[in-house]
């Protein structure tokens, strides 16, 4: 207002001074505060941005776990290919074990036979292998130097020149040369093997093959633990008995005896 009184001599221009001193006064105290704001202002984005942007770590990590995420994908499918090959094959094995099983009928089973699990079926396979056996034992022992094929040749020889011939073909399938010099003969069937056992044709048989031969049933000894000695061994009832208890043929069991004797 001073400077005012000092340059104007009238109140309309003495208003007027004083009008733009208050407002050139106002314009530079907005501008200063308006750029304060402005500078404040602007470092607050900077720091909410600073603080909101992600760090070149987690950029790496995130880089990182799409490319996980990427060989994961591919091993997956990679995964789901072999799966269905290993599906294919399997299916394609137990299509080849099925029409095994459906093509093999073993010889002299019956259709029951046949249907029974595959330990059973097994057993009775080896159970008709046995049945189809012979046991040729002879005097000579470890003096009997022929080989299985002069054997071979030798028995069909034999069995050539029976009178009268058996009623159907007999074939050896095998021979099997112990070390005690007997020898076991592997027939084709069953029907053969029990024609053999026939004391008559037996004699024929070991005549024509040779003499210091006889045709002796296979014996195999088993140990049975836990059995009172109210059994009596040398009691053929006895062994009947134990046979019928068991579903046995009579006079599968040919001997027994204790292991030590009774008193022990």
């Amino acid at each position: 207002m001073e400077g005012v009184n000092n340059t104007a001599s009238e109140p309309t221009t003495a208003l007027e001074a004083l009008t733009q001193k208050i407002s050139d006064q106002f314009e530079k105290s907005i501008s200063r505060g308006l750029d304060k704001l402005r500078i404040d202002i602007k470092s607050s984005i900077a720091e909410q941005y600073k603080s909101l942007g992600p760090p070149d770590s987690i950029i790496d990590v995130a880089s990182t776990l799409k490319q996980v995420a990427s060989d994961m994908n591919k091993s997956i499918n990679e995964a789901k290919a072999a799966t269905s090959k290993i599906s294919e094959m399997a299916f394609s094995y137990k299509e080849a074990l099925v029409n095994t099983a459906t093509q093999f009928t073993p010889p002299n089973l019956t259709k029951h036979q046949q249907m029974l699990p595959a330990a059973n079926l097994g057993m009775l396979l080896g159970l008709d292998k046995k049945a189809r056996q012979i046991l040729l034992d002879t005097k000579k022992g470890e003096d009997n130097f022929l080989n299985i094929y002069e054997i071979k040749e030798k028995v069909a020889a034999a069995l050539a020149n029976l009178n009268p011939p058996p009623l159907a073909r007999i074939e050896v399938q095998q021979v099997i040369k112990l070390r005690n010099g007997s020898m076991i003969l592997q027939l084709k069937t069953k029907e053969a093997a029990e024609w053999l056992h026939n004391p008559t044709n037996e004699a024929a048989f070991t005549n024509k093959f040779n003499l210091d031969t006889c045709i002796r049933e296979q014996v195999h000894p088993i140990m049975v633990p836990r059995i009172p000695i109210t059994f009596d061994p040398s009691n053929p009832k006895h062994l009947r008995e134990v046979e019928e208890i068991n579903r046995l043929p009579e006079k599968t069991i040919k001997r027994a005896r204790w292991i030590k004797p009774e008193y022990k």
